[in-house]
């Protein structure tokens, strides 16, 4: 049953929703969601001890020093709310995921740019000591060189570091970062199978059901469940637009601290 459901659920990224005249958000986020049969059901896995959790992303900032137009994140239109998170929710958060889960296969520190994050060396240093975690990726655009401590968490960690396939024009450090990392001992590379790709705007396309359907299963986003502060989302871009407003609450993410019993209140 599990493998249906992440299979299903891990394509749900290429949806938008902005408040028009005469939409209920409510019903107009119902048409995306139960229309695709997901609803709570997918999320239940998490209180299943022998679930093996194939991918997770977890945000550490919002923050970007890059101003990409058409983000797949959404971080560009979010630059004046940026934030770097509370490093103890983050932890607390991907601990309460740890318990309900066998293993996480692999997990990627997300942003925004990652190196802009602060406590970066010190969630690394938790990421490694966690033996659920079998590898850990995170991905840069390749403007900024870390500091030694971050580099030394990485190698500590056992850190694998991807570049964003972006022109030498954007990620100017691209190389001289490449022969750091290298030095530490750190693995990296370019992801070069990379394309940039238009996600899409922020409105209501009053697709039909089926039409829905057809584009989820186009989706070129495999694995996108993502942790931001202390909720499971279908993909990063879903939080995005949760924290910019753009569409409520999502009935389709999870608070991480729900109890068995709110749970299967919700499913009901």
């Amino acid at each position: 049953m599990f493998s249906i459901y992440h299979n299903y659920y891990q394509r749900l990224v290429h949806f938008s929703i902005k408040n028009q005249k005469g939409l209920n958000h409510k019903k107009a986020m119902s048409r995306f969601f139960i229309i695709l049969g997901l609803k709570i059901k997918y999320l239940s896995v998490f209180f299943k001890k022998s679930i093996d959790l194939p991918y997770l992303e977890v945000f550490v900032t919002t923050h970007c020093n890059l101003r990409c137009a058409g983000c797949s994140n959404l971080i560009s239109s979010c630059q004046n709310k940026g934030e770097h998170l509370d490093l103890n929710q983050i932890e607390d958060s991907l601990g309460e995921v740890l318990k309900n889960v066998h293993s996480i296969e692999r997990i990627k520190i997300h942003g925004g740019e990652p190196f802009l994050y602060p406590e970066l060396a010190q969630f690394t240093d938790f990421l490694g000591k966690q033996e659920k975690i079998h590898s850990i990726r995170l991905a840069t655009n390749g403007t900024i060189i870390p500091s030694k401590e971050d580099l030394e968490a990485f190698a500590k960690a056992g850190v694998h570091i991807h570049f964003s396939n972006y022109s030498s024009q954007v990620a100017k450090n691209r190389e001289k970062l490449s022969t750091v990392l290298s030095s530490y001992h750190i693995k990296n590379y370019q992801l070069v199978d990379q394309k940039w790709r238009d996600m899409g705007d922020v409105t209501l396309k009053n697709r039909s059901s089926k039409e829905t359907e057809r584009m989820v299963k186009k989706c070129t986003a495999r694995q996108c469940t993502s942790l931001y502060k202390d909720k499971i989302f279908v993909c990063s871009r879903a939080a995005m637009m949760e924290k910019q407003g753009l569409i409520p609450p999502i009935q389709d993410s999870i608070p991480v601290y729900t109890t068995q019993r709110d749970f299967e209140k919700k499913m009901k």
